[in-house]
């Protein structure tokens, strides 16, 4: 919970009046106010690394106070009524003094530093639990001229030794560390101003939580099945790697038949070439012809129909009595480059010659 500072600075007064004062030194300071009518001792910290955050935050307070009807101001020796003092205008932070204060001062207050009445000032602020200035009050003075000061290691300039308080005159709504979290988006400022912001703030920690527990089980199940398809993916890889192997077998053995049977030189590397691809490929039909022309010439070794002479030069020539015209425009195909080789020359014909397909077929049959 924060409570309400009264703490004079140790600044002696110029011969002119100053635009801005020294609000908080800059460092490490034990004061000696008063807590409920006893002495306590209280150190305020204003760290070099977080001067400039402790600034905008007192900034953001006095910007919201001076937009109210009931403007803020600097009051005589804490009495918290009477006239002003001074306007509060601006806080900033410079290096080496700490938080400063920019104001107009009124004037009762130039007169009452002109005539020396009061020597210093002493800030009104809120102080969190870790030391640090967390705020500027909701209503009241933000600071006063007094002549008892409590912060004595800066140069003198204003203010009173005074009793931080829990803002009695000055009712306030406890902030916790929950509703602190408000401002990262935990609680909005409906919710936050709720009176069960506390148990609701517990509730969206613990839900945190629990999401994040329920996406760690994800990752690791993520985890897990990727491993398993990267295994999958190997053993495919494997099964095509083998299938292929498979197929270009077929091929070369339908090729090594062929030269059985008197149809294809052993050399013979672009109609071998012919019998793989057509594997390869899974076309089914020119296998499908293939292995009928093998099988025919394998049942009749003797019938020169539809079997090439092989000579020495490993080139095939047509036998004397011809091919089936099925065979003969084929090879015009693959002549006017119409197709790539025999086979698919077979597939283009089974489609565009039906008739000469069936005709083709029925010197296979029994």
């Amino acid at each position: 919970m924060k409570v309400l500072i009264s703490a004079a600075s140790f600044q002696p007064l110029p011969d002119v009046v100053p635009t801005e004062i020294v609000y908080i030194p800059e460092g490490e300071h034990a004061i000696h106010p008063t807590v409920d009518g006893k002495p306590k001792e209280i150190t305020v910290k204003v760290p070099p690394q977080r001067g400039a955050a402790i600034a905008a935050s007192l900034q953001a307070d006095l910007s919201r106070r001076l937009a109210d009807n009931v403007r803020p101001i600097i009051d005589f020796d804490h009495n918290h009524r009477g006239p002003a003092a001074g306007i509060p205008a601006s806080f900033r932070y410079e290096a080496g003094k700490g938080i400063v204060m920019a104001l107009d001062w009124t004037r009762a207050g130039r007169e009452a530093i002109e005539g020396k009445d009061f020597s210093y000032f002493s800030p009104e602020f809120l102080l969190n639990e870790d030391g640090t200035p967390g705020g500027l009050p909701s209503r009241g003075p933000l600071g006063t001229l007094c002549n008892n000061p409590a912060f004595r290691t800066i140069p003198r300039i204003a203010a009173s030794d005074a009793a931080p308080i829990q803002e009695p005159k000055q009712p306030i709504t406890p902030m916790s560390q929950f509703l602190i979290l408000a401002t990262c988006g935990l609680l909005n400022q409906s919710e936050a101003a709720r009176d069960d912001a506390e148990t609701l703030a517990r509730q969206r920690v613990s839900a945190m939580r629990s999401d994040a527990e329920t996406l760690r089980t994800v990752q690791a199940s993520l985890t897990d099945v990727t491993t398993e398809r990267d295994q999958l993916k190997t053993k495919l890889q494997a099964a095509e790697a083998k299938l292929a192997n498979g197929r270009k077998e077929q091929g070369e053995t339908l090729f090594q038949r062929a030269v059985k049977a008197g149809l294809a030189a052993p050399k013979d590397e672009v109609k071998k070439a012919e019998y793989v691809q057509a594997a390869e490929s899974e076309n089914a039909l020119a296998i499908k012809f293939m292995t009928e022309r093998i099988e025919a010439a394998e049942a009749n070794p003797t019938d020169p129909i539809e079997r090439p002479i092989v000579r020495a030069t490993g080139q095939d020539v047509p036998d004397v009595s011809g091919d089936h015209a099925f065979v003969v425009e084929a090879r015009k195909l693959v002549t006017a480059s119409q197709a790539k080789n025999e086979s698919e020359a077979f597939g283009i014909l089974a489609r565009s010659r039906p008739d000469l397909y069936e005709s083709y077929n029925k010197q296979f049959e029994a």
